[in-house]
Order: structure tokens, then sequence, then C-alpha cells
């Protein structure tokens, strides 16, 4: 996983100040959940630039 649990939070909130990135957000959420799939759901998140990753 390329992002703690506290920047998947941060970004989770800060995407949902925006309806478009929201939407994506919900969507990608949606496509993971039922596969229990959590490290590609966060990695999803991050290629859809709903999650800043860490560079280092």
């Amino acid at each position: 996983m390329k992002a703690s649990s506290e920047q998947v939070m941060e970004s989770l909130i800060e995407a949902a100040k925006n309806e478009t990135t929201a939407t994506t957000a919900i969507m990608v959420l949606l496509a993971h959940v039922n596969e229990y799939k959590i490290p590609d759901l966060i990695d999803s998140l991050i290629e859809s630039n709903v999650i800043k990753a860490n560079e280092s």
C-alpha cells in the first residue's frame, strides 16, 4: 500500500469537498469493497487522484 491510513482519511475528507472527486471515490470504493481488495482499493484511489500518495 502506498499511503498510510491517516493519508487515506485526510484525502477522502478533502475529496468529499468536490462532487466529481467524491463520485469517483464512491465508484472506486464500490468496485473494490465486495472483493475485499483493500490494498488495490487504496492504489486505485491514488491513481484516480483522490488520495495523494507519499513520494518517498
